[in-house]
């Protein structure tokens, strides 16, 4: 009786264990599954508290190495992912990671998808070395396991990843590489109109885009955006107009851009509502063309509304705050509203710090904003400085001098972490650059500011090779510092060089070796050399004519540059068809009535004067009035 006793109770025991179980693994369960849903819904500060109390429980219940505690590491690493937090999702994903290799061996399709997680991670990161290796890894992982002759959709998705990562590290022919591979697999999979098919057409576009390719980046940008209207995905719709807005932005075609930024404010408004991080990006955008524009008001707006969109929903201490923080300084600055500026330089350098890479470019970016800052305030400030009180002077001086030593220091510092990551801010490098060019300049500093770039140049053709199109831009830049200080052989001869290397690189009769003459047309004109300045020019519209059409944008800047050629020349007989050209171009980009035509109207009235059509003349001056009376009817 007693045995029988004891084996009842040690049943009840395990069956009330089990029980027990049961119910943890379904509060388990349903916990999980409300904090995707939190997570879905961007509610990420809700769904980061209750992914720990996920993480705790499943650790509490299975174990420190089961699947499901390897499932709750890489939900919480999402949320913080997120959130930007990206040094605490870093050991989550790692030790999710090291759980399922455990469990399932290296070569498994689950192994691979939480390498894709970390490599993702370390994308964000700007980590791209790290990033590309994970990457790989798991494109060798997922081709093992579905094989390389039946197409799969996640080994299709990890080739569009290794595109990805190869475009940022400035790996230009791997990337497209593979871009053109992960299209032929997608078509493969799903046919020629499919989300997958836009979305790498815009990728692809963003890869022509930073190189340089702004022509290329135009088409493929439009059929994807084309593409995405077909299938009626506004959202990514949206982005293609974006990018298309920053391609026409970049080049400053800002009548262009405007349209397209506007539209996709528009289209993501009625999609998603007012009070969507996607609306942020949007009215970003819109403020930086106001901003280049000088609307400091209307620019002000936008990015105060976009950073208080990013806080709500990442919070205060999430990058891309800090990004909008940045840009509103920025704003300030240039302004000199020094001390605003100042404050919120500080607080995006401190959430910068705090979330990335001590190395990583967006600190040195943040630095040096604000050394600009430091170095133009104790600038302003020496102007400013009372003759009559010489105590007061010394003061002002020393305060000026301690504010050019603090600027400097700031200099260096951005500048030290971005030659550590020459390929991967390729266009911050130049930027930082000439910022401390500018400083040097300023106090007549020429040879400081030359050895930067000599030191930056020998950086930038140990990564890509002497003559890689990618040591363009910063061969222009040294060439313009040349001439600003009257080295006019040395600039000269860089511009030269710039054209050589296009020439090697696309062949004769590609767009960017238009641009190069135009450049190099451009540098005669000032230096007064007529016949090289009108042989560049011609050489260059005839290329881009030929590569783009007669009636591009391009071809308007070219023809713009050659009728200033002329009308200093006081050639107004040359000028004048290039110039009716020109407006033709600017009718059809932007119509009519638009506000930039009432310059362009008077231009063509001074030329038809200087020819002796003083009644047609008479006629456009009348068009270019009656354009901006209602250009301020409307503003009114």
């Amino acid at each position: 009786m007693k045995k029988l006793l004891v084996v009842l109770i040690i049943i009840l025991l395990f069956f009330v264990s089990f029980v027990v179980l049961g119910s943890n693994q379904y509060t388990w369960k349903k916990q999980n599954r409300k904090t995707i849903e939190l997570y879905k819904q961007e509610k990420f500060t809700e769904a980061a508290k209750l992914g720990e109390q996920v993480l705790m429980l499943s650790e509490k219940i299975f174990g420190s190495n089961h699947e499901n505690v390897a499932v709750s590491l890489n939900n919480l690493g999402e949320i913080y992912r997120a959130q930007g937090q990206y040094t605490k999702a870093e050991p989550l994903f790692k030790r999710a990671l090291k759980i399922e290799e455990k469990l399932f061996g290296r070569i498994h399709s689950k192994v691979g998808k939480y390498m894709y997680n970390l490599a993702m991670l370390y994308y964000q990161q700007k980590r791209y070395s790290l990033a590309e290796l994970y990457y790989r890894q798991a494109l060798e992982i997922y081709e093992n396991v579905f094989g390389t002759e039946n197409v799969h959709p996640a080994v299709a998705e990890m080739v569009s990843s290794m595109a990805k990562i190869y475009q940022v590290q400035k790996k230009n022919s791997q990337a497209e590489q593979f871009y053109r591979r992960a299209l032929q697999l997608k078509k493969k999979l799903h046919g020629e109109n499919h989300p997958d098919i836009a979305r790498l057409l815009n990728n692809l576009a963003t890869m022509y885009y930073d190189q340089g390719k702004g022509f290329k980046a135009e088409d493929l940008f439009k059929q994807a955006l084309e593409l995405n209207k077909k299938l009626a995905l506004n959202a990514a719709a949206a982005v293609n107009l974006n990018n298309l807005g920053a391609l026409y932005y970049s080049k400053g075609f800002y009548h262009m851009a405007e349209p397209l930024f506007n539209q996709a404010l528009e289209m993501d408004r009625k999609n998603l509502g007012d009070d969507h991080p996607n609306i942020a990006r949007d009215l970003a955008n819109l403020g930086a063309l106001y901003f280049t524009r000088n609307k400091y008001k209307e620019a002000e707006s936008y990015y105060r509304q976009a950073l208080a969109i990013d806080e709500k929903h990442l919070g205060a201490e999430h990058p891309r705050v800090a990004a909008d923080l940045n840009e509103l300084g920025k704003l300030y600055y240039h302004q000199k509203k020094y001390n605003l500026a100042e404050s919120l330089y500080q607080r995006a350098l401190q959430i910068r710090k705090k979330t990335l890479d001590p190395k990583h470019p967006d600190i040195s970016n943040t630095l040096s904003s604000l050394a600009n800052l430091y170095f133009n305030k104790a600038k302003d400030a020496s102007l400013e400085m009372e003759p009559f009180s010489p105590s007061l002077m010394i003061a002002q001086l020393q305060n000026s001098q301690a504010s050019f030593i603090r600027a400097e220091t700031l200099f260096k510092q951005a500048l030290d972490i971005l030659e550590q990551s020459v390929g991967e801010a390729q266009g911050t490098v130049i930027n930082n650059l000439n910022y401390l060019m500018v400083f040097y300049e300023e106090q007549g500093k020429f040879s400081e500011a030359e050895s930067i770039y000599n030191r930056m140049l020998k950086g930038y053709e140990e990564t890509y090779g002497k003559n890689h199109p990618n040591v363009v831009g910063l061969l222009v830049n040294m060439a313009d510092f040349y001439k600003k200080f009257g080295k006019f052989n040395n600039a000269e001869s860089i511009y030269k060089r710039c054209l050589r290397i296009n020439e090697s690189a696309y062949g004769s009769n590609h767009v960017e070796v238009g641009i190069s003459k135009d450049v190099l047309a451009q540098f005669y004109h000032e230096r007064g050399e007529a016949q090289k300045a009108e042989r560049f020019y011609k050489e260059a519209l005839q290329i881009l004519e030929k590569t783009l059409g007669m009636e591009h944008p391009q071809v308007s800047i070219v023809l713009e540059n050659m009728v200033g050629f002329y009308k200093d020349q006081g050639r107004y007989g040359e000028a004048e068809p290039l110039y009716r050209r020109a407006v033709k171009i600017y009718i059809t980009m932007l119509g009519a009535e638009h506000y930039y035509m009432a310059t362009a109207f008077d231009n063509m009235a001074e030329i038809c004067k200087e020819i002796g059509k003083k009644k047609e003349a008479r006629q456009f001056r009348k068009r270019a009035k009656k354009i901006r009376k209602k250009n301020r009817s409307q503003s009114l």
